[in-house]
């Protein structure tokens, strides 16, 4: 539970980003040239593959390729032709198969294996926990970005860029307040219960779900529901207040 927060403030900030820049260019607002699509394919195949082996190499032939055309193509104009990024359709194929797994059921077939540590621990979670913020700033910025401050921005000749981070961003991400102490709560009970089961992390991390899980082996240590079962009862409950009152207009 301890790691909660800063997992949250990172899924939230991911899924901000990401629902944020689907909800503004949509489909057809972000163009880029090709030498941006070559370099952008070429850095996820170099993230993919292992260093030094032959699908690395296919990675930097693809960054050689964009640098070729970049270079030797720009002064003709042939470079400047941009492609649109259908960044709405590839967000919401991206949720709709992370959806279509539930997330207990996601989490426990990623963490089969050996133990996690605290960082790749940190990860999953934020992988499994990102959507549902991306899809609350997704839903606000096809509002916002339809509002007079962001027409008149955009009509004095603003940057598309700085009219997304500094004007339409900001008011997008404020139902996020609102929130986060749910998301918390979720993310407290996932890693409780991968905790309880034993999945994922090193059994000396100490964590409520692990405390929980020693009734198996002692029934009658009541001390240890009450305790453990009533702080982490506690935590959630007040969480779910906080985030009722935040909601409150």
């Amino acid at each position: 539970p301890a790691t909660a927060p800063a997992n949250v403030a990172r899924a939230t900030l991911a899924g901000a980003v990401a629902g944020g820049a689907a909800g503004f260019w949509r489909n057809h607002g972000l163009c880029l040239p090709l030498a941006a699509w070559l370099a952008g394919l070429a850095a996820a195949w170099w993230g993919l593959a292992l260093p030094g082996g032959p699908a690395s190499w296919l990675g930097l032939a693809g960054a050689a390729a964009a640098a070729w055309w970049w270079w030797w193509l720009r002064p003709a104009g042939r470079a400047r032709a941009t492609y649109p990024v259908p960044l709405d359709h590839l967000f919401q194929g991206l949720l709709t198969l992370l959806g279509t797994v539930p997330r207990l059921v996601l989490l426990l077939a990623l963490t089969m294996g050996p133990p996690l540590g605290p960082v790749q621990l940190l990860a999953l979670l934020t992988l499994v926990t990102w959507p549902e913020p991306a899809r609350l700033v997704r839903a606000q910025m096809l509002r916002v970005r339809e509002l007079p401050f962001v027409e008149a921005a955009r009509v004095a000749g603003v940057p598309a860029g700085r009219v997304w981070y500094r004007h339409a961003l900001p008011h997008a991400c404020r139902p996020l307040l609102a929130t986060a102490p749910l998301s918390l709560a979720r993310l407290i009970g996932l890693e409780s219960t991968l905790a309880f089961l034993g999945i994922g992390r090193a059994p000396d991390i100490p964590s409520w779900g692990s405390l929980l899980s020693t009734l198996q082996q002692e029934p009658g240590a009541w001390w240890i529901l009450i305790s453990a079962g009533g702080a982490l009862f506690l935590s959630l409950r007040a969480l779910q207040q906080l985030a009722w009152q935040l909601a409150r207009p």
